[in-house]
């Protein structure tokens, strides 16, 4: 009698195991989770790839920027000549004269 209860219930845990097993096998909500995670890494790392590299996007538009600074820098020495320089010294002064 204790060897068939012992049989049976090794036999209905081995059972529960195996159900469970194929059950976490054909579960798949999960899988998508991961893929969207995958996908968003993939996405994070372009972004970085692109914007922050030695040569991208951020490194071009701090060039363009100092190139217009100094462009407007020549064009106001230029044009105005050493009034605006010394306008801008002593808080406007020289430019009502």
């Amino acid at each position: 009698m204790l060897n068939t209860l012992s049989t049976k219930a090794y036999i209905a845990a081995t059972e529960a195991v195996r159900s469970g097993i194929q059950r976490f096998k054909q579960n798949e909500s999960g899988v998508t989770a991961i893929e969207y995670g995958l996908i968003a890494i993939c996405i994070t790392a372009f972004i970085i790839y692109v914007f922050y590299s030695d040569n991208g996007f951020v490194q071009k538009m701090a060039d363009k920027f100092d190139g217009l600074t100094s462009t407007i820098g020549s064009l106001d020495e230029t044009k105005y000549g050493s009034a605006a320089s010394s306008a801008a010294s002593s808080g406007g002064a020289a430019a009502s004269n």
